[in-house]
């Protein structure tokens, strides 16, 4: 301390305190997000580091540093872990709660602000499993015997010295309706080609 004017004025102080009462304070603020610009809130409160670079020892001794803006006078940290062996000095030790818990008439953080916060829903699952004959997805086989088997077919067709494709003739009703019904559709087509292709373009 120090006398001006015959007032006396603290200079600077040593403050003794746990290292696990600071980190569990650090724990609780270190995910905030600054409103102004969408990044954490240790970007700005950590001094020299960012908030992936910070840590509770850092942050603390930022906010001690009297060369700050913000600090009256300099307030030097004193930690419980950097204590000799048997030492018998007392350290502030309290118990802040999680930034998920909150204090009475409070809330807790909003989980933008605390990982904690958010609320837990199963983990994803992918699509149902496919049905598969012989290891293979059954759409997959189905495709691939009736491919198979319009090869085997055309081969077995091919070594009887045959050239021709088999004659198979669909039913004498659909074989009917199908020919006026194309018939028509390609009459239509060729009598109004600018219709037809502002239909298909549409």
């Amino acid at each position: 301390s120090f006398l001006e004017n015959g007032v006396e004025y603290v200079e600077s102080i040593e403050y003794r305190i746990s290292d696990e009462t600071v980190q569990k304070v650090y724990n609780s603020c270190a995910g905030i997000q600054h409103t102004q610009t969408g990044r954490p809130a240790m970007d700005l409160g950590c001094g020299a580091y960012n908030a992936k670079t910070c840590d509770y020892r850092k942050w603390y001794a930022f906010m001690g540093d009297v060369s700050g803006d913000y600090v009256p006078f300099q307030i030097t940290y004193v930690w419980s872990d950097d204590a000799e062996e048997g030492s018998d000095e007392e350290y502030l030790r309290v118990f802040p709660l999680d930034c998920s818990e909150r204090y009475d008439d409070s809330y807790a953080c909003a989980c933008i602000d605390c990982p904690e916060s958010c609320p837990l829903t199963d983990a994803p699952t992918g699509p149902d499993e496919l049905w598969k004959i012989a290891g293979l997805y059954g759409v997959t086989f189905i495709v691939s015997l009736t491919l198979g088997l319009i090869i085997a077919v055309a081969i077995c067709w091919g070594s009887l010295g045959r050239t021709a494709a088999p004659n198979i003739c669909m039913p004498t009703l659909f074989g009917e309706f199908f020919y006026v019904g194309f018939r028509a559709w390609g009459t239509f087509c060729a009598k109004h080609p600018v219709l037809v292709l502002a239909l298909c373009s549409w």
